[in-house]
């Protein structure tokens, strides 16, 4: 199989577990909160702790999450202001080093027991400029894997087997978000051109489930066959509202106020397991049975999640529960056995 054929677990904002109550907001932050007036200066002095619950995603080191099974990493770049020297990462706040992932990613590739594990790297937003100090910068610190990246002429559609034999070292898929249509970095794939990575920006389990369904339903108007050609992301978060951010100061009103990502997650996680398993192993969407082509990677792919570690289901016929990543690992098994029995099946399978 070819890594868009592939289930795997994907982290949002994976470097985010740095950020804390201290941490200066940076460029992604909502615009009233920057600039140098007294007003914006009072709003970061006020919401800083506050945004810190909403902003950190995952509680994990990077090195945590991949050995806990993640191999997608959703990350954001920008310049520290208060630290010039380097590239930091960030989601609203700035969090770690990049330096700090990019060594925790060579770490565990380094490691003989997780040497041969395949990596997306998708860095999604850059907030640099477009000069040797900005993008230069970089991707000069992306040096220290470039013998671990996979080079944009090999098809995103070449079986991971034929990449295993062809290299003992090239496990990294690099993605780059960017509004050029070729990257100056031989080893840098642009993401509008190799992935579909659809933002549903719902605050509501239902709502979010509901447009992740339309998604698929749209996507099947147009079948396809063969293996496909982009990665697929599916953004299975919630996107917290102003008001969501207000109430959560307060949080004994109700029990459905929630304080942070982390409490959202740990509510609609479950949710979103049961749903992606139902959809790919029993080929069920919202109930009603669907047939997918196999050139349609859809919700079959990436699977993208706050606090990966949260979250359980029911797998083979509800015999055994197990996390993301093992709903994921017991998906492939399925995927690969359907495909050896018939090299035209659809990605979605029956079980039994």
């Amino acid at each position: 199989m070819a890594i868009t054929q592939v289930c795997f677990v994907g982290s949002h904002n994976a470097a985010s577990y740095g950020i804390h109550k201290d941490s200066p907001f940076g460029a992604d932050a909502p615009g009233f909160l920057l600039g140098d007036s007294v007003f914006a200066s009072l709003l970061r002095f006020l919401f800083r702790g506050i945004c810190a619950s909403w902003s950190r995603c995952q509680w994990m080191s990077v090195r945590a999450q991949l050995n806990h099974g993640v191999r997608y990493l959703d990350l954001r770049v920008a310049t520290n202001p208060e630290d010039a020297s380097r590239l930091y990462t960030l989601h609203n706040q700035i969090s770690v080093p990049l330096a700090d992932v990019l060594e925790d990613v060579k770490a565990f590739l380094n490691d003989p027991l997780s040497a041969d594990e395949f990596i997306v790297l998708d860095f999604q937003h850059l907030y640099l400029t477009d000069d040797s100090d900005g993008q230069g910068k970089f991707f000069g610190e992306l040096e220290c894997l470039s013998d671990r990246f996979i080079f944009v002429d090999v098809p995103l559609t070449t079986p991971l087997e034929i990449l295993w034999r062809a290299s003992s070292k090239r496990r990294i898929f690099l993605v780059v978000g960017s509004g050029e249509d070729e990257s100056p970095y031989p080893a840098a794939r642009i993401r509008s051109k190799c992935m579909v990575s659809r933002w549903v920006n719902e605050n509501s389990l239902r709502k979010l489930l509901e447009v992740l369904d339309n998604l698929l339903l749209d996507d099947l108007k147009y079948p396809q066959t063969g293996v496909p050609s982009r990665l697929y992301v599916t953004q299975a978060v919630f996107t917290p509202r102003y008001s969501d951010i207000f109430l959560g100061i307060f949080p004994k009103i109700s029990r459905r106020v929630v304080s942070s990502i982390y409490d959202v997650a740990t509510r609609v996680n479950p949710s979103l397991l049961e749903w992606f398993y139902s959809l790919n192993a029993r080929g069920l969407l919202d109930g009603m049975k669907v047939m997918i082509p196999s050139g349609i990677n859809t919700h079959g792919n990436i699977f993208m999640l706050d606090y990966v570690e949260l979250g359980s289901c029911q797998i083979m016929d509800g015999t055994t529960e197990t996390n993301a990543v093992g709903m994921c690992v017991y998906l492939n098994i399925l995927r690969a056995s359907r495909l050896f029995e018939d090299s035209s099946a659809a990605p979605s399978l029956n079980e039994g």
